[in-house]
């Protein structure tokens, strides 16, 4: 086979050129891309919401307790006008007397304690004296006595003449108190300080609807 001469065999002849690619261009392409993929890592998480710090929930204020109500008409055991042998308890009777009076105006009370039974109460204070008083055997008045001390009766006498009346309890010098009504039912309440003794805090109930009887 003929060889060829000139520039042409000279050409041919050399070996064919291969793309030489530098060592470190690999390496360092990785690690720049690790970096890149750190730097936004890193920033997700600075930029990532913090959960908002919740202020402590306000203390509710303690609230006031609520007015005691005291009502009258427990100490009433039955209506005014009931008969002395229709009563549904058992009497003893304590205070007989008659009042001053003359001719047909002179009237006649009895009055009595329960027996045998405890009397009724006043928001859950059993007064210590408690008697029903009959004109012409029929129940015309009660009245009941709570013993106090001096701290605890004027304000129960404040409030129960509030409450009862609209007003404050008027002063006196033997005793301060206050009285009004309600439909036919007269109520008085005072208070009497014995010294050294415990306050007396007395309620009288009395029927008003009619004059006594004959």
């Amino acid at each position: 086979m003929a060889q060829a001469h000139g520039p042409l065999a000279r050409h041919s002849a050399a070996p064919a050129a291969r793309a030489v690619v530098p060592r470190a261009v690999v390496p360092c392409a990785v690690a720049r891309c690790a970096a890149a993929l750190c730097a936004a890592a890193l920033c997700g998480c600075a930029s990532a919401p913090q959960p908002a710090h919740r202020a402590p929930p306000a203390s509710t204020p303690a609230q006031a307790p609520p007015p005691v109500s005291y009502d009258w008409r427990p100490l009433r055991l039955v209506p005014f006008g009931t008969l002395l042998k229709d009563m549904p308890v058992a009497l003893n009777e304590v205070v007989p007397f008659h009042e001053a009076g003359t001719g047909a105006q002179a009237q006649s009370s009895d009055c009595f304690s329960m027996d045998g039974a405890s009397p009724p109460s006043l928001n859950g204070r059993r007064p210590e004296l408690y008697h029903l008083c009959f004109e012409h055997d029929r129940l015309h008045r009660i009245e009941a006595q709570l013993r106090l001390a001096p701290a605890e009766a004027q304000p129960l006498l404040a409030a129960l003449c509030a409450q009862w009346f609209g007003r404050a309890p008027d002063r006196g010098p033997a005793a301060d108190g206050c009285t009004g009504s309600e439909a036919d039912t007269g109520i008085s309440v005072e208070v009497a300080s014995a010294g050294d003794s415990p306050d007396t805090l007395s309620i009288t109930l009395s029927d008003e609807s009619s004059p006594p009887r004959e």
